[in-house]
Parts: structure tokens; C-alpha cells; sequence
């Protein structure tokens, strides 16, 4: 008669079982999953973000006879865009007089854009900004709209019929973007102007960008306070327009995300797989070590 502690002992010439046969299927699934997720963290993808603020706007005729009536208040505008690859698309805009604010936020994509009446004497008169990073979620491409604008009518008195007059703006700002490897690009762009009539009077363009790189790479750009000035001669008694104007754009692609982690988590499933497979039948041996496992009753 067999002792009933022997009864469904396994042979002690056969080698136990290694630990990833004890492993349900399930567990395998919930493995994998886990190799996917932190596969995309360790696959860094590209980022870009950019800040323009209006600091300061100043309207100087030169001859001192001469001064400024405004014919209208300041008239503002704020638009606000983010949206990615998923279709998802948020978009603010507002306009009015005093203060206006625009925010638009999607996954992988946030922007945003307020302006101020000069007259209330604010810390600052235009902000925008916008950021994007694909490292959010399952994302190949995101992108991001800001823009502030102010408006106003107004005319010059006394002096002489002709009088040259300067725009001065006071502006700070910062351009940052990085890409990580190879099928990547991120931009960013931000541009301000003032016009008078619609003809441009002082401005600038900055544009950051990073295409199809092999390794980490980042280029960043920042300015605390930069002077732009410029002069226009406006005729005397008449009503002029003028314009002070910020834009932003970001744009941030991988054409081909994680690829390398997607490819050694599928493998890593199909080999839990088989192995489980395998271990269902009698000496089955692994293909992981080439050794003999433990045999299982049917």
C-alpha cells in the first residue's frame, strides 16, 4: 500500500517546476500589461513649451506739443486651442473690454491667453503659453494655439500736422523643446508685432525646432525683458488704429512611438503562453533554459 503522503508526489528525478510555470495565464496577461505601460514611461517622446508675456506698452509722441486721445477703450481678444492625435480639440476664445482669459486643454496639450486693459494699470497687459509632452498618454501627435491681442482707436492733437510717433514694448518669454530618439520632431514658435493702420510698425519671431533625432536632444531660449521699439508718422486730428498683437505655436510628433517596448511585451506574452502550454502535457521542455520541467498528472 502507498503512504498517503507519497500519493501524488512527483518522482525526485525530475526537476521541480520553475516559478514562472506557477503563474496563471492570467498573471502572464497582468505581467505583460505592466511591461507595457512602464515600457512607454522608459521610452521618453518629445516635448515643447513656450511663454510670450506683454510687460509694458508705451505710446510717445516726439514732439512735445503733441498729445494722445483715445478715441475707443481697448478692445481685447484671448484664444486658446489644444488638441492631439486621439481627435480630441479644446478651444476657448473670448473677447471684450477690461480683461479677458481663454484656456484650451487636452491630453498630451494645455494652452492659454489672457490680456488686460492698459488703463487698469496691470502687472502685465498679454500673457500666452502652451505646452505639449506625448509622454501623457497613447499619443503620436499634439499641438497648441495661444494668442492675446488689444486694440484701440486714437488720435494725435497739437504739434505739427505730421507728428512721428514711437511704439515702445516692453516683452518676456522662453521657448523650450526636446525630442529623444529617432522618428521625433517638436517645434515651438511665438510671435509678437504692433501695427498701426495695419501696417507694421515693431515686432519679433522666434522659432525653435527639433526634427528626427538619434539621441536626447533639447534646445531652450529665454528672454526676462526685451525693448521693442518703433515709429510711425500720423497725421494730426485723424483716428489710427493700433494693434498690439502675441501669438504661439506648438507642434510635437513621434511617428513611431515605443515601437521597441510594444515589440518585447508581445514577445514576452507569447512565450508565458506557450510555456504554460507546454507544462499542461508531460516532460515538456522549457524554451526559456532548455531544461527538463517537473511532470504534471493529466
Amino acid at each position: 500500500m502507498i503512504p498517503k503522503s507519497n500519493l501524488f508526489q512527483a518522482p525526485r528525478r525530475h526537476r521541480p517546476m520553475s516559478g514562472i510555470c506557477r503563474y496563471s495565464l492570467g498573471t502572464c496577461f497582468l505581467l505583460t500589461a505592466s511591461v507595457l505601460g512602464s515600457g512607454r514611461a522608459l521610452a521618453s517622446l518629445p516635448s515643447a513649451s513656450v511663454e510670450l508675456r506683454l510687460l509694458s506698452f508705451e505710446i510717445l509722441p516726439s514732439d512735445p506739443l503733441a498729445s494722445v486721445e483715445f478715441l475707443s477703450p481697448w478692445n481685447l481678444t484671448a484664444l486658446a486651442e489644444s488638441a492631439n492625435n486621439l481627435g480630441a480639440l479644446d478651444q476657448q476664445f473670448q473677447a471684450g473690454t477690461g480683461f479677458v482669459q481663454a484656456s484650451g486643454t487636452s491630453l498630451g496639450a494645455a494652452s492659454f491667453s489672457q490680456a488686460n486693459d492698459p488703463a487698469t494699470l496691470p502687472t502685465f497687459l498679454a500673457s500666452i503659453s502652451g505646452n505639449t509632452d506625448l509622454n501623457a498618454g497613447p499619443l503620436n501627435t499634439a499641438n497648441t494655439t495661444s494668442l492675446a491681442s488689444l486694440d484701440t482707436t486714437l488720435s494725435i492733437h497739437g504739434g505739427s500736422s505730421l507728428t512721428t510717433v514711437q511704439f515702445r514694448a516692453t516683452i518676456s518669454g522662453s521657448l523650450n523643446v526636446a525630442t529623444h530618439g529617432p522618428g521625433q520632431s517638436a517645434g515651438a514658435e511665438t510671435i509678437f508685432s504692433v501695427s498701426v493702420d495695419g501696417a507694421p510698425v515693431t515686432g519679433l519671431q522666434f522659432f525653435k525646432n527639433l526634427a528626427v533625432t538619434d539621441s536626447d536632444t533639447s534646445d531652450t531660449f529665454s528672454f526676462a525683458s526685451m525693448v521693442l521699439t518703433g515709429s510711425f508718422d500720423l497725421s494730426s486730428g485723424d483716428a489710427h488704429t493700433v494693434s498690439a498683437y502675441a501669438d504661439d505655436e506648438i507642434p510635437v510628433t513621434s511617428a513611431v512611438p515605443e515601437a521597441s517596448s510594444y515589440a518585447g511585451a508581445f514577445v514576452l506574452l507569447a512565450a508565458m503562453a506557450l510555456r504554460l502550454r507546454g507544462n499542461r502535457c508531460s516532460g515538456v521542455a522549457s524554451w526559456l533554459g532548455g531544461q527538463t520541467v517537473g511532470r504534471l498528472s493529466a
